[in-house]
């Protein structure tokens, strides 16, 4: 997989949901692409347990944080083709990565609220004074 592909999967329109087909071209995602702040990006999938339960925590993070300081984007782990969650390792739910400037930061692998809220101040940008 070239690392393009993957820039272009990385950088998810902030507040939203995106429903990705298994197929998606890489066209459409370059319509999503941010480059100028971290990014993460929760997978989920609708039956995981696990994954409602991180839910209001990865909502109120967006809400602290987001926009201005990090793009936040869900994905649901079943639109996303296996290439993909092969090059990411989604093996396991829910899962969330951290991006910045087209690589990835670190990994968290299942519920896991109080890695959540170390890694997203961690990597925020910091607020902007004047």
């Amino acid at each position: 997989m070239n690392n393009r592909f993957v820039l272009t999967c990385m950088a998810i329109v902030s507040t939203q949901t995106i429903a990705m087909q298994p197929t998606f071209d890489q066209a459409e995602l370059e319509t999503h692409l941010f480059h100028d702040k971290p990014t993460a990006i929760k997978f989920y999938a609708s039956w995981c347990g696990a994954c409602k339960s991180i839910q209001p925590v990865f909502e109120q993070l967006e809400q602290t944080f987001g926009p201005d300081r990090m793009h936040f984007a869900s994905i649901n782990v079943d639109d996303v083709t296996d290439e993909l969650k092969e090059y990411l390792k989604v093996y396991y739910l829910p899962f969330i990565v951290f991006f910045k400037e087209g690589r990835i930061l670190y990994r968290i692998i299942g519920l896991n609220p109080k890695e959540l809220y170390y890694r997203v101040r961690k990597y925020a940008l910091p607020i902007k004074q004047g």
